[in-house]
């Protein structure tokens, strides 16, 4: 389990009723990693009430058609944390007004209003606004998130004692296998179900070094497909990959497309965590060091291969396998993409490309 920091463990929750998500912290989402926790509404409706988690004050308000529809941007001082409240159906009645003013003057139905520190002042506790499912929303839930104030780090809610009681392991839908060349570009890829693979059985791979993908899921006590915490794999006794999700920074999802398999993700919307780094791809959520998480193949020894999915409250759910290298390694077929040309330079892969 994370650990929660010990200083700051006296925020309120930002609802009424007990947390239940629908989307967890760094969850891979279709172009990006998700920024906070998606909770859930009490019966299936808006206007749940909603609470700053702390003392602060009002520091900026979004109205928009799409993204978080009526946002609050709360700044609290005290933990240098700043707290969002996004898919609001409501503000409270002294906000609505402010805004529907703010709106008439400007004669725009979107804004992006900032507050000095005395305008708005919050009590941890204060009702702010009601849950809804504003902008790009489909259904009613609070978007809630956390940052350190002035940065561009996000950091996952869960480090704050905000969701609990977690007790249902992360379930391993599938395991991508990724055959790599010399430059590490992937010329071949293959899914397969844990299921498929027996403990009694050495998978033979035609490849001279490989990487591995994890697509899976955290239940959290319930139906839900919401995204794992973290991801590590083993080779033999050595951890050659991890992942936690406890925080993410600019850098972090720029990098966004390079941790996902996109070519599956664009086609059939497969979040798949790619268990190992291309040169320079290494995110801040990294724990590992000094590997990349790549697998060299031989063929007169067997390596233990284990992965393993993690969800914040410690349960984790595991695969085990061995691999080598098959007794004959076919050459990867060439693509042009794989190598530069200058401009005006005939060659002869892109003509024999062009014919096949």
């Amino acid at each position: 389990m994370a650990q929660v920091p010990p200083d700051i463990l006296n925020l309120h929750s930002p609802i009424a009723h007990p947390i239940r998500l629908s989307g967890t912290y760094g969850e891979l989402r279709g172009n990006h990693f998700h920024g906070g926790l998606d909770i859930k509404s009490a019966n299936g409706v808006w206007g749940d009430p909603v609470f700053a988690i702390d003392d602060g004050y009002i520091a900026e308000i979004q109205i928009s058609q799409g993204g978080f529809g009526r946002a609050l941007f709360i700044r609290h001082p005290k933990t240098g944390l700043t707290s969002i409240y996004g898919h609001l159906q409501e503000f409270t009645k002294e906000l609505n007004e402010y805004v529907y003013q703010q709106q008439k003057d400007h004669k725009s139905f979107v804004l992006d209003i900032p507050f000095s520190e005395n305008q708005f002042p919050v009590k941890r506790g204060q009702l702010i606004a009601k849950m809804g499912s504003t902008g790009y929303s489909f259904g009613p839930h609070l978007h809630f998130e956390l940052k350190k104030t002035g940065s561009d780090i996000s950091i996952n809610p869960d480090l704050y004692g905000f969701f609990t009681g977690d007790k249902i392991k992360p379930v391993i839908k599938k395991i991508a296998i990724y055959q790599l060349d010399h430059q590490l570009m992937s010329y071949n890829s293959s899914l397969i179900a844990p299921e498929a693979i027996s403990l009694h059985d050495t998978m033979e791979i035609d490849a001279w070094r490989i990487g591995l993908g994890l697509e899976a899921y955290d239940p959290h006590n319930g139906y839900n497909k919401n995204g794992i915490y973290a991801a590590t794999l083993i080779l033999d006794q050595d951890t050659i990959y991890n992942l936690v999700l406890d925080s993410l920074n600019a850098r972090d999802r720029n990098l966004y497309n390079t941790h996902i398999d996109y070519k599956r993700m664009v086609s059939s919307h497969e979040g798949i965590h790619r268990c190992f780094l291309l040169p320079g791809t290494r995110l801040s959520a990294n724990r590992h060091q000094n590997t990349d998480g790549i697998i060299p193949l031989f063929r007169d020894r067997i390596q233990r291969v284990t992965l393993i999915a993690s969800d914040f409250a410690g349960n984790e759910t595991s695969t085990i396998f061995y691999l080598r290298r098959s007794p004959t390694v076919n050459a990867p077929r060439v693509l042009p993409f794989q190598h530069h040309f200058k401009a005006g330079q005939a060659d002869s892969l892109v003509t024999a490309y062009l014919k096949m």
